[in-house]
């Protein structure tokens, strides 16, 4: 019963358990079936209110299966293998998968979050990175373009707002950038 009250009520949560929520709406789908209204007009709005609740669910899963190859960590986590030198004393700070890959080198990696600098002693690193989407006013040093697997559809996807990796850019940065950077997010 929860989940029906997940469905109609906390309608955002549904990316949290979409298997779930395919099952409710095979429930109520069979559930509506089964009951005898008076007027057909009420069972079509049962029918259509189903259906308008499975928008978000199916949206988002068509985003998810579509941009699959641009939400890949682990593609994203080689290119920065590939792209930023694994030597002692980094420091890189932005996206959270730049945690996520320095944890794997932790022993010369270490991640700063953009909002919460203050442990960090910027002038002791010998190199700092910044990984993030948002344009700095410096040169990036790369950035990471995944080939798409539907091309056709980029129209829609940079509608609809969807975060992945792709676009996602590398800077060098000097500790007073750094710096900048993170008070931009304080």
């Amino acid at each position: 019963m929860h989940s029906v009250f997940w469905l109609f009520v906390l309608a955002p949560n549904y990316r949290y358990n979409p298997t779930l929520l395919v099952l409710v709406f095979v429930l109520i789908a069979q559930f509506v079936s089964q009951l005898y209204f008076s007027r057909q007009i009420l069972k079509v709005g049962v029918v259509i209110l189903l259906m308008v609740q499975a928008l978000p669910f199916l949206g988002v899963s068509f985003l998810g299966l579509t941009q699959r190859v641009e939400r890949n960590p682990f593609k994203v986590q080689e290119w920065l293998s590939e792209t930023v030198p694994v030597t002692p004393n980094t420091l890189i700070c932005g996206e959270s998968i730049a945690a996520y890959w320095s944890y794997r080198n932790a022993d010369e990696i270490s991640y700063c979050a953009a909002n919460y600098p203050h442990k960090f002693d910027f002038e002791s690193y010998d190199n700092l990175y910044v990984l993030t989407h948002t344009e700095l006013e410096i040169e990036f040093e790369a950035i990471y373009l995944p080939e798409s697997t539907f091309p056709s559809l980029e129209k829609i996807h940079s509608k609809s707002n969807s975060l992945t990796y792709k676009g996602v850019k590398l800077y060098k940065v000097n500790p007073e950038q750094m710096r900048d950077y993170c008070n931009s997010y304080l």
